[in-house]
């Protein structure tokens, strides 16, 4: 591929939010030191429940961004958060503080959640209501920070007439989770700023494959028409000592449309100073 494909690459850390990552302080110490050692950006998990049945400890993203915010120049974010089991307008009125706090530099990722955040509440955990509660609940973030009133009576929240502020910036990209296979979160995403593909089970070590990334971006193409402008991740953790050899893993990603490497760090990938060492050797631009 073209060297030029792989300078408009950008790089971020993408850590768990849960186990020795459970607490604020590492996840800020670890972007800290991400900024420092040349990543582009940082972004977190977004799980309550993590494993369900386990005590495992869990911190909320929206505790730790707007520290990140303020001691980091990174491009930050939740990644991806289940917008189906969250308040919009609580969700609104986060994204809009951290936002301006960063000087525009949050990027929303969302999805519908895993079906574990949801039933350990009693709440429905079935894809299609999570879907829609997503699209709702999508619909409804563009409407709050608009900075006009909001009306809405829908199946899931009703709304009569708020007008939060203040606004964001200046309008927050939206990234769209979706798996391998399904065909409905494409072309949401198709309709917001960025995908993060998923392979049909999240596991940082069984990557989704070049082609199948490329099979799911011909259809948000489709969709779209180009993906000029449009953010698309892959994501894993590369288990290299040599900045060469994670290029060379990354190349093909970039090579069918990937923008960003999310270079994923989760607590059983090794202990805390195994993961500090792979963000130290830094992104792979060579």
């Amino acid at each position: 591929m073209g060297a030029q494909q792989m300078t408009n690459v950008r790089f971020g850390v993408y850590c768990a939010n849960f186990g020795f990552f459970g607490e604020a302080r590492p996840l800020i110490d670890m972007a800290v030191l991400a900024e420092q050692c040349g990543w582009d950006g940082f972004f977190v998990y977004d799980h309550l429940v993590p494993f369900p049945g386990r005590a495992v400890s869990s911190v909320d993203p929206w505790t730790v961004l707007p520290v990140v915010a303020e001691r980091t120049e990174l491009v930050l974010g939740p990644m991806v958060t289940p917008a189906a089991r969250r308040l919009p307008w609580d969700l609104a009125h986060q994204a809009a503080g951290v936002d301006r706090l960063s000087g525009g530099r949050l990027v929303l990722g969302v999805g519908f959640g895993s079906a574990f955040d949801f039933d350990a509440f009693g709440d429905s955990s079935s894809a299609v209501e999570r879907g829609n509660r997503l699209d709702e609940s999508l619909s409804l973030l563009r409407q709050f920070w608009s900075g006009e009133p909001v009306h809405h009576s829908g199946a899931s929240w009703r709304v009569d007439g708020v007008r939060l502020v203040p606004r964001p910036l200046g309008p927050v990209p939206i990234w769209v989770a979706g798996r391998y296979g399904s065909r409905r979160p494409l072309r949401r995403a198709a309709r917001f700023d960025g995908f993060f593909p998923i392979n049909t089970k999240w596991d940082p070590a069984d990557l989704l494959t070049p082609a199948q990334l490329g099979e799911m971006l011909a259809v948000i193409r489709a969709e779209r028409g180009d993906l000029d402008g449009f953010e698309v991740v892959a994501a894993g953790y590369s288990e290299s000592s040599s900045r060469r050899s994670v290029a060379s893993l990354v190349a093909p990603y970039a090579e069918v449309g990937a923008t960003w490497w999310f270079e994923t760090l989760e607590p059983r990938r090794g202990g805390l100073d195994e993961l500090r060492e792979r963000v130290r050797m830094g992104p792979p631009r060579i």
